[in-house]
């Protein structure tokens, strides 16, 4: 993009807070998601401020697209 801002960007930051999102392990991630994200992701984040806790779902893989394609100039293609 001209901004020189990539989809991944968007993404490293809580929604809430706007805060930079750090790393946690699976286990310290366990209380905070539902048993079924538990047993199918192995990477999460958390914002150090309100706690909330992100994984690369399939509502990531989803916001991803949209943005990379509003990045690469749009479509034709209505939103998802």
């Amino acid at each position: 993009s001209q901004l020189g801002l990539t989809a991944n960007d968007a993404f490293s930051r809580c929604i809430q807070c706007n805060l930079v999102l750090e790393e946690i392990d699976r286990e310290s991630a366990r209380p905070f998601v539902p048993p079924f994200v538990y047993t199918t992701y192995s990477r999460f984040r958390r914002c150090p401020a309100c706690g909330r806790v992100y994984w690369r779902g399939t509502h990531w893989a989803h916001m991803q697209a949209q943005m990379e394609d509003t990045l690469n100039g749009g479509s034709d293609k209505p939103p998802l």
